[in-house]
């Protein structure tokens, strides 16, 4: 009896443990920008140590630079390419249009974990001058699954009661 409670345990541990999920990389505009105004777009390359992400800047507004390293930018029309090497923090400068206003859109891609996906979309709003939030979105984050272990004890737990009281 000790050890069926011991085993239950177990397996009810394993499976509340949640393990390491990888994140999903952010972007961050701090304020709204004024017509035809210059202002930093940060990408926060969370958990990717080797990869790329591919911005792209709505029409009408222009990239105009990046702290990134000029090795590893890369600039196509209104896509910028970076790519990641254990980078914290991504920051790129863009001047907006003289009206309007357009949503910002990437994808993110880990060569290590041979993972991929999609940055939350951030629309920017001209305008609304400084110290306005820019209405950037969280991005949507994975959540933990079952893993491996914890199904094999699940199964195990069941495969034991059934033979046990049926």
């Amino acid at each position: 009896m000790k050890s069926l409670l011991l085993m239950l345990l177990l397996c009810v541990v394993v499976a509340v443990v949640v393990v390491p999920v990888q994140a999903v990389p952010e972007r961050q505009v701090t304020t709204a920008p004024l017509p035809g105004e210059e202002f930093v777009v940060t990408l926060d390359p969370d958990g990717i140590t080797v990869g790329g992400i591919v911005e792209t800047i709505p029409p009408g507004f222009t990239f105009v630079s990046t702290t990134h390293p000029p090795g590893r930018v890369s600039i196509k029309g209104q896509q910028v390419s970076f790519v990641v090497l254990n980078d914290t923090a991504i920051r790129y400068l863009v001047r907006a249009p003289d009206s309007g206003g357009g949503t910002f859109t990437g994808v993110w891609e880990d060569f290590l974990n041979q993972e991929r996906g999609v940055i939350a979309e951030t629309p920017v709003v001209l305008g609304a001058g400084p110290g306005v939030d820019a209405g950037t979105p969280a991005a949507t984050r994975r959540l933990p699954g079952w893993t491996a272990l914890s199904a094999l004890c699940a199964l195990t737990a069941v495969a034991f009661f059934r033979r046990r009281y049926l």
